[in-house]
């Protein structure tokens, strides 16, 4: 972490904003210190089995990765976003979020302050967005066609997931996915299918 220079914060609180994967290893490690157990077990015990979702876990390895349906995924590392790579059924991506945003795992303050969006600077080219930002883990914004969407889009080497609670949806959490690396179209299926 020395050469990121990640013991110094970018901005002052509140200041400024940055897409950090260093600071969710950071998150990790006090979660495993805390907890006592690997990231993959503490996400399950604290979060998924609450939630009645099983069939999830961290991959940190190429092997963990075999049975997974991801492009090119045989060439991929998990360990490149530091915190290791949800796993899972698209379905639970859907669930998971669904149950997160409606339930009572997070208290109402708490889950405000994660949703609450921090602009990114502006649409992005070529994605549905009207004014996206980024929330405490989730993408939180509006989108092109005016509604709030929450959630979060990942690319990897040949395949795009895109998940999405819209508070206002007759369907309020659709999770997408789609080979190749068009983010804006696999994020226009989950925004307009919900």
């Amino acid at each position: 972490m020395e050469r990121t220079e990640a013991q110094h914060p970018r901005y002052e609180p509140g200041q400024g904003w940055s897409y950090s994967n260093i600071g969710y290893l950071i998150v990790r490690e006090l979660i495993e210190e805390t907890v006592g157990l690997d990231l993959s077990r503490a996400i399950s015990r604290l979060v998924l089995l609450p939630l009645g979702i099983s069939g999830v876990h961290i991959a940190q390895t190429r092997n963990e990765l075999a049975n997974v349906a991801m492009g090119t995924a045989g060439a991929y590392h998990p360990g490149w976003v530091y915190h290791g790579l949800a796993v899972g059924r698209l379905r639970e991506a859907a669930f998971l979020l669904d149950r997160l945003m409606t339930g009572t795992m997070l208290l109402p303050d708490l889950l405000e302050a994660m949703c609450e969006a921090h602009p990114v600077g502006g649409r992005i080219p070529g994605r549905p967005w009207k004014c996206p930002g980024y929330g405490l883990g989730v993408m939180s914004g509006v989108t092109s066609s005016g509604h709030r969407a929450i959630g979060h889009t990942g690319a990897g080497p040949g395949s795009v997931i895109a998940v999405y609670y819209r508070p206002e949806a007759r369907l309020r959490t659709v999770a997408a996915f789609a080979f190749g690396d068009d983010q804006g179209q696999v994020e226009e299926t989950a925004f307009s299918t919900s």
